[in-house]
């Protein structure tokens, strides 16, 4: 009785004053948006150009839009900037888009974190340098990053909505009370719509699982049912916008039990630590991380090795942490934010990280549970002194070296932004962080074409497949430009050798490379080639 009254309390209490509480969420969000400020004069990049047209967002033809959610922010970004009479200025408006709902994620995050009680300053220090890392900038200088954070921003509202009920209120057999009805009608629609932003989403029944299980949010029974709905109605909405691609891609790689299987999930796990601990080589395109565990070499398995390491040491503390939840409100708090970060680790390792391995951007899942972990404990410590004072030593030495990490990260954040100002300049920082990357080599020599620049687009297309001899995309544009400089027989050439690099291919991928080698013959008038 005594624990639960603590979290009773815990709950009414969340700062000092309404007011205060209220003036710093607002100052939070208001200033992870001022540090977004230059994207606005950003151009469209990279998958913009084919998701975002000159009349507005593509849909997908089917049930559903590919994430629904994501296309209606958009149709409405586009219409906004038809009611504004400047259509020149979609793209401003969609990367302000942008910014405001990273400002909502801020603002959620800091709420929820004053919500489970790390309401100091050390707290929002805490908060702050999460949402200054720069693995936040691919999410928001980039408009296709929208799908991240409207996952994110309602996963975090999903949570916020089940704290919100009073854990001290209900009693057993007791019937369902507003505040819990409440609370899990609200948690059930923003699931929905996390769901209908990413597939992440799926992430919130989980975690509200976790958070009943921990004590933190209603602790009725009945609250299961809230938490099965939540599940299956998300399940059903993937389902139907078509959001499956991902599964059979883990399938496929990670659940066969073998050597190949550790050493992938080993070293995706030690890229994603090093990526959130030491931001400074991130970059839009991703490695394939999987080719270093095909030949099995020692330094495969050495990086493999420490990833596994890490894994299981996470997997230790959640056992920990949950066999000591019993206790005061501080070790259920634990119990949750250790199982937060091993679920959002788990779906980071062994589903988005299989579907495009190294993407940088996917580390976002774990930012907001280490941002309310590390508040937390650094709360604890600085009120656990000897001599309480207002400002104890733990709590001056951590606040200052926040303080410097808060300025660093702003720092490296605000130079990555520049990475996304044009396509031009996100392909050159690409080439500069991974120079055996054939798609960036690939997008620069696009850029010089599309700049009217021929003969610098040869130059690089011709440098590219001396490298990479087999890499279609490559071949294809060579094709284009032989034929509009007027040497058909030339264009044959690249596009006989474009089909036959799929002649060992799936029947998919065989289809698609025949549709794309008849579009070169559609835009190529006299090239004669075999129906």
């Amino acid at each position: 009785m005594a624990a639960r009254a603590r979290a009773s309390d815990l709950w009414r209490q969340p700062g000092r004053s309404a007011n205060t509480g209220l003036r710093l969420t607002a100052a939070v969000g208001l200033a992870a948006i001022a540090l977004y400020l230059p994207a606005i004069a950003f151009d469209l990049l990279f998958d913009d150009l084919s998701l975002l047209g000159e009349n507005g967002p593509a849909g997908s033809g089917g049930l559903l839009p590919y994430r629904p959610l994501r296309h209606l922010v958009w149709l409405s970004e586009f219409r906004l900037a038809g009611l504004l009479g400047r259509q020149d200025l979609a793209a401003s408006v969609y990367h302000l888009g942008n910014l405001l709902l990273f400002g909502g994620v801020a603002a959620t995050l800091w709420c929820l974190c004053r919500r489970l009680g790390a309401n100091s300053l050390l707290a929002l220090l805490c908060c702050v340098a999460c949402l200054a890392h720069p693995l936040w900038v691919e999410s928001v200088a980039y408009v296709s990053g929208a799908r991240d954070l409207l996952a994110t921003l309602f996963t975090l509202l999903a949570l916020l909505a089940w704290s919100s009920a009073d854990p001290g209120q209900d009693k057993p057999g007791q019937a369902a009370g507003n505040g819990g009805m409440r609370a899990g009608a609200l948690a059930l629609l923003a699931a929905l719509a996390a769901t209908a932003s990413k597939e992440t989403g799926l992430l919130v029944a989980p975690l509200l699982l976790l958070m009943w299980a921990s004590g933190l949010g209603p602790l009725r029974r009945g609250a299961l049912v809230w938490i099965v709905m939540v599940a299956v109605a998300s399940s059903t909405l993937m389902v139907a916008y078509g959001g499956v691609g991902v599964l059979p891609a883990t399938a496929g790689v990670l659940l066969p039990a073998s050597s190949y299987s550790f050493c992938v999930g080993g070293t995706l796990a030690l890229h994603y630590a090093a990526g959130l601990l030491v931001p400074l080589d991130l970059s839009v395109d991703y490695p394939a991380l999987w080719q270093p565990c095909v030949g099995m070499g020692a330094a495969a398995w050495l990086r493999a090795g420490l990833g596994l390491v890490l894994l299981a040491a996470l997997a230790a503390s959640v056992v920990l942490a949950w066999r000591s939840r019993k206790g005061d409100i501080e070790r259920r708090q634990a119990a949750f934010v250790v199982s937060w970060t091993a679920a959002a680790g788990v779906a980071l390792v062994f589903v988005a990280g299989v579907n495009e391995p190294g993407a940088d951007r996917h580390s976002l899942l774990l930012l907001p549970p280490l941002a309310l972990g590390m508040g937390l404990l650094l709360q604890q410590l600085s009120q656990r002194q000897p001599r309480p004072r207002a400002w104890p030593p733990v709590g001056r030495i951590a606040a200052l070296l926040l303080l410097c990490c808060v300025f660093v990260l702003a720092g490296v954040t605000l130079h990555r932004q520049q990475d996304w100002r044009s396509q031009a300049a996100l392909w050159r920082s690409t080439v500069a962080v991974q120079p055996n990357s054939p798609r960036a080599h690939y997008n620069l020599a696009v850029v010089a074409a599309d700049r009217g620049r021929r003969g610098l687009a040869q130059l690089r297309l011709e440098h590219l497949l001396k490298r990479w001899p087999d890499y279609q995309p490559a071949l294809l544009a060579r094709a284009r430009l032989a034929c509009a400089g007027g040497a058909l027989h030339r264009a044959g050439h690249f596009l006989e050798r474009a089909a036959g690099k799929a002649a060992g291919n799936t029947a998919a991928d065989r289809a698609a490379t025949d549709r794309a080698v008849l579009a070169v013959v559609k835009d190529c008038p006299g090239l004669a080639w075999p129906q």
